[in-house]
């Protein structure tokens, strides 16, 4: 957005999490897309490792918001929970967590991502030092916490380059646990479970 126009974050940012996907694409069924939101957010299709290496990110700053229509697009249109086999599904968010323009609810990008088992690492590009939580970083925190990730915020450039590779330590330690009550709930509903290593 707009937004992003003065941050001395957003550069440095783009450069590692491009970094980060590159290392993460090591498997033949890894899989990646990217999805832009200014006032509309736009996605790309999946692209494997090769793909990819082709690809050039090239965002301009400008426009609105639209984050949490992005999340929706990302999570209930791309993050398919229909594969045969079990795979991580990550999303990970560069904003300031400012939404001017979705015409969806935050909620309903968060059961988004619940629904189809996305795990959101969201990295702030706001770059006001000053220590406080803004209400973006809130909203950045929302979405991480709900979904079991983590939220980056509070950072100074060169904090950039110990974010990502936290990042992706946390990925590659993502585990995928199959529970199945003994009773039927609603459909939908979602059960607090304990997890116990012995």
């Amino acid at each position: 957005s707009k937004s992003q126009a003065g941050s001395k974050l957003y550069g440095p940012m783009l450069a590692a999490v491009s970094d980060l996907v590159h290392q993460l694409l090591v498997g033949d069924d890894d899989k990646v897309f990217v999805v832009s939101f200014a006032s509309v957010p736009n996605g790309t299709r999946f692209m494997n490792r090769d793909e990819m290496h082709k690809f050039k990110l090239s965002l301009t700053p400008g426009g609105g918001t639209a984050l949490y229509d992005a999340v929706v697009l990302a999570c209930a249109e791309r993050m398919k929970t229909e594969a045969p086999n079990p795979s991580r599904r990550v999303l990970i968010v560069l904003s300031d967590g400012d939404d001017n323009v979705s015409h969806l609810p935050r909620a309903r990008a968060i059961a988004a991502a619940q629904n189809s088992g996305t795990v959101i690492f969201a990295v702030s590009t706001d770059d006001d030092e000053g220590g406080l939580e803004l209400q973006g970083d809130t909203v950045l925190k929302k979405f991480a916490s709900d979904t079991g990730g983590a939220a980056f915020y509070n950072l100074s450039p060169k904090d950039v380059a110990r974010v990502f590779p936290r990042i992706e330590a946390q990925i590659e330690a993502l585990n995928i646990v199959t529970y199945i009550p003994n009773e039927s709930g609603k459909a939908g509903e979602f059960r607090a479970v304990e997890l116990k290593i012995t």
